[in-house]
């Protein structure tokens, strides 16, 4: 009578020194939360606890970089993300088989400038990255043009000062009182022209501003500014000039020896506004003696 083979006889074969694929069983076997665990060192020299079952029935041959690095994994690697040598993903041609970088499943790619980098699979099959960053920059059709930030400025700005039907919450203040956007940067071709006159845009924290606040966008009006330079630029802020030169209250306030709240209250009680921004204080209230 043959006797059955139990799962504690095949795990009784995982001794100490016995090689399994790249693992090679440097510890005991035992167990922990119904599981026998044993310690095990690659070919590589990585030091892991394996499951003494992965080991018996072939599950693991190696650590992860291992197998990656292996003809095994290569293809596992590119059969589960459909991604082969010569597969193209808008710009980037594959070069390289499917490895793990320490992160996540990648693979170098060449993108049509020349430039090769390794990226992510995710990225490539989500649409994520379509070329490298220089291309992306000199060309708004790299990503498809709706990828790019530049393409989200130029359709809100669009969309603010024509959108009649008011389902845009900034209509009021642009559309509502007469902004409009030039016929030149509207329709067919419109982004490529309004990219062309303004630049990609030099932050990820500048916005299109008008340097004319009551004016429309059309060129020689727009710029790329931060968040600080268009809040000075509203029609809310408060100018006044002196010599021949106007600004806001808080321009005037950084070359002032006072703070701005002392000088609007110097201005509402009648001060001339040089002695409002350039008198120093003199005392509780601000008041002359």
């Amino acid at each position: 009578m043959v006797e059955k083979k139990t799962k504690r006889t095949s795990i009784e074969r995982v001794v100490v020194g016995s090689v399994w694929g790249r693992w090679t069983v440097i510890g005991e076997v035992y167990r922990e939360n119904r599981r026998y665990l044993c310690e095990c060192r690659c070919e590589c020299g990585i030091e892991k606890t394996v499951k003494a079952y992965n080991l018996v029935y072939g599950r693991t041959i190696g650590c992860r970089d291992c197998f990656n690095k292996s003809r095994v994994g290569m293809i596992y690697n590119s059969r589960r993300h459909k991604i082969q040598v010569g597969s193209i993903f808008g710009k980037w041609t594959v070069v390289g088989d499917v490895f793990y970088n320490g992160k996540c499943s990648a693979c170098r790619c060449k993108c049509l400038c020349g430039f090769e980098a390794d990226i992510p699979c995710n990225r490539l099959l989500h649409g994520r990255s379509l070329s490298c960053q220089s291309c992306s920059r000199s060309s708004n059709v790299t990503h498809g043009k709706s990828d790019t930030p530049e393409y989200y400025v130029w359709k809100n700005m669009v969309r603010r000062c024509s959108d009649v039907g008011c389902n845009d919450t900034g209509y009021k203040n642009y559309g509502g009182r007469g902004i409009s956007v030039c016929d030149e940067w509207i329709g067919l071709g419109g982004f490529e022209r309004f990219i062309a006159h303004v630049g990609p845009r030099p932050s990820n924290k500048m916005s299109i501003e008008r340097i004319n606040n009551n004016g429309n966008y059309e060129p020689g009006n727009v710029r790329w500014s931060t968040i600080k330079e268009q809040a000075r630029n509203t029609s809310r802020n408060r100018t006044i000039t002196i010599g021949s030169k106007t600004k806001c209250i808080s321009e005037w306030a950084e070359l002032s020896p006072v703070d701005r709240n002392v000088i609007y209250k110097r201005i509402d009680r009648g001060w001339s506004v040089e002695d409002a921004v350039f008198h120093k204080s003199c005392g509780r209230g601000g008041r002359r003696r």
